[in-house]
C-alpha cells in the first residue's frame, strides 16, 4: 500500500504540472500514464491482502502449476508488483546472511527459491514442491525432478484446502526421496507445508511443535496465523479424528502444565 500510493501521488503530480500544448506533452502524459498503471497494479495486491482474497491474487498471476512458469500476460500485466516482489527477494538473498536451505527432518529441505539450481541446492534433492506464484520455476529444475507447484502468494497460503490436503498427503507417502519445499526466502509458506508433513507422518502432535522442531534447523521459520489456519484445515480434511484427537492431547497437556505451575 505505501508503493501504491507514492507511485499514486507521483501519477497525479506529473498530470497536474502538465498545463500547457507543449512538445513535451505527450511525453509527460505517458509517464503519467505509466505511474498510474504502476500504482493501480500496487494497489490491487493492496487490496487482495487487505480484504483477505488471497485466491484472487494467485488466479491473476495464474503461474502454471506443471511447467512452474508464469505467463508472459501476467509478467507484463503485473509487473510492477512482480519486479518489486523480486527485487525485495534478491536484496533478502544478497544481504541477509542465511543459508539458502536446511535439512529440517528426515528427507525434508526447506529453503529459498532456487533461482540459480542447480547451485545452492541440495545434492540429493529428488522432489521439489514450489509454493511461490510470483516466481517461475528454473525449467531445468522442472525437467530434472519431481515438480510439485501449490502457488501462494507471499506470507499468505493459497485457501485451497482440498488441493493441499493432497499434496501433504502426496508427499508424506514419499519417505524414500528427499524432499526440497521452498517459497521465497524459506520462512512461512515453505515451512508450513514442511510442518503439516511431519503431522501426517506422526513425527509431531501439531503445526506449532513441528515448527519448534524445524527452528533447532533454520532458525529463521515461521508460521503466521493465516498459515496455521489454512493449514489446519487442510490437515483436518486429512483425517478428521485424528486431527481432533491430537488437538484434545495438546489442550490436555497444557491444561496439565497449567495445574502443575500453580
Amino acid at each position: 500500500a505505501i508503493w501504491a500510493t507514492i507511485f499514486s501521488g507521483i501519477a497525479a503530480t506529473t498530470i497536474f504540472l502538465v498545463k500547457k500544448q507543449t512538445s513535451s506533452t505527450k511525453v509527460s502524459l505517458f509517464s503519467s500514464l505509466i505511474f498510474l498503471w504502476m500504482a493501480l497494479d500496487f494497489w490491487l495486491f493492496s487490496f487482495i491482502y487487505f480484504f483477505g482474497q488471497v485466491n484472487l491474487g494467485v488466479c491473476l498471476i495464474h503461474k502454471n502449476k506443471k511447467t512452474g512458469k508464469v505467463p508472459l500476460l501476467a509478467r507484463i500485466i503485473h509487473f510492477p508488483y512482480l519486479k518489486a516482489v523480486y527485487l525485495i527477494w534478491l536484496w533478502k538473498k544478497n544481504y541477509m546472511n542465511e543459508d539458502p536451505y536446511a535439512k529440517v527432518a528426515d528427507g525434508i529441505y526447506v529453503g529459498k527459491y532456487p533461482r540459480d539450481y542447480p547451485e545452492n541446492f541440495p545434492d540429493d534433492a529428488t522432489i521439489v514442491a514450489d509454493l511461490t506464484v510470483e516466481f517461475s520455476a528454473p525449467a531445468k529444475m522442472v525437467h530434472n525432478l519431481g515438480y510439485y507447484c501449490y502457488p501462494c502468494l507471499d506470507f499468505v497460503l493459497s485457501e485451497e484446502v482440498v488441493m493441499l490436503a493432497e499434496l501433504a498427503i502426496e508427499l508424506a507417502k514419499k519417505r524414500q526421496d528427499q524432499i526440497y519445499i521452498h517459497c521465497a526466502n524459506g520462512h512461512g509458506r515453505s515451512a508450513t507445508l514442511a510442518a503439516m508433513l511431519l503431522v501426517i507422518r506422526g513425527s509431531c502432535p501439531t503445526l506449532e511443535a513441528a515448527a519448534v522442531v524445524m527452528k533447532k534447523k533454520r532458525s529463521t521459520i515461521k508460521l503466521n496465523l493465516h498459515q496455521i489456519k489454512v493449514a489446519e484445515a487442510a490437515l483436518r480434511y486429512v483425517n478428521p479424528d485424528d486431527f481432533n484427537r491430537r488437538k484434545q492431547m495438546v489442550a490436555n497437556a497444557t491444561m496439565l502444565s497449567t495445574f502443575a505451575s500453580v
